[in-house]
């Protein structure tokens, strides 16, 4: 398959990317971690060679430091802080001991819909 740059490209390289790393956590869950390990070398390696970047949700999933696939409770730390108004998350690899901080907004409730209601007070008074 050969593509010459443009959308269908990135979208083509984001998808082997998305694979890969779903590959790795499956290798890692399998506990092979060198295999893991191997499809992470091979994804970053895509990175760096087509110059696309990784997806938010990919680049959080790995330490950038020592480049192992993020478990939490396993081989990483998560939690979550305050200071003031900014709340931000803060994953440390226990392997390395390198922190990421990731701005976290929690979500708003939905609020449900209010019936209609009728008040007394729309009536004439005679």
């Amino acid at each position: 398959m050969r593509f010459h740059g443009g959308r269908r490209w990135r979208t083509f390289v984001v998808q082997q990317l998305q694979r890969l790393f779903e590959l790795a956590e499956v290798a890692v869950q399998q506990g092979d971690e060198a295999l893991g390990q191997h499809y992470l070398d091979v994804a970053r390696r895509m990175v760096l060679r087509t110059r696309v970047r990784l997806p938010r949700e990919l680049r959080h999933r790995y330490c950038h430091q020592c480049g192992q696939l993020f478990r939490p409770g396993r081989n990483s730390r998560v939690r979550l802080r305050s200071e003031g108004q900014t709340r931000y998350l803060v994953i440390t690899c226990l392997a390395c001991g390198s922190r990421q901080k990731l701005s976290w907004q929690p979500r708003k409730p939905k609020s449900l819909p209010r019936p209609n209601q009728k008040s007394g007070g729309d009536r004439e008074r005679s």
